[in-house]
């Protein structure tokens, strides 16, 4: 009996610390979050369409706060036609991550700020 608790024990510390483990700051967390939001699918779980939400959120507001930045400041700001839609931000971020695969386990918003200011760089005179 006490071996049986023991692998029990065991068991959940093992599944605990894995869990622990899973950085959700992570673009690889994200990702799937990211995905699901710019192709409509239907989550069932309230804790992932609240994720999927979270994406385009912090895609939304990272991407407005690069465009307030003045264009002198190059790596800060983004300069993205007025006409831009938030479905074509978000896919160019899937886009620039998905093409890092090395990179899955930066931060998120580290690899938006780097889409954005890749797909829609401000130029000055």
């Amino acid at each position: 009996m006490r071996a049986v608790i023991l692998g029990i024990t065991m068991g959940l510390v093992v599944a605990v610390s894995a869990l622990a483990q899973e950085d959700k700051d992570s673009a690889s967390y994200m990702l799937r979050y990211c995905r699901a939001a710019a192709n409509n699918e239907p989550l069932t779980r309230p804790a992932d369409a609240a994720m999927a939400g979270m994406c385009v959120g912090m895609i939304d507001g990272i991407s407005l706060m690069m465009s307030d930045f003045p264009p002198e400041e190059k790596e800060k700001s983004s300069c993205p036609p007025s006409k831009v839609k938030l479905e074509h931000i978000v896919r160019a971020v899937i886009a620039y991550i998905e093409a890092r695969p090395e990179r899955m386990n930066e931060n998120f918003k580290t690899l938006t700020i780097e889409a954005i200011h890749e797909a829609w760089p401000c130029t000055t005179n």
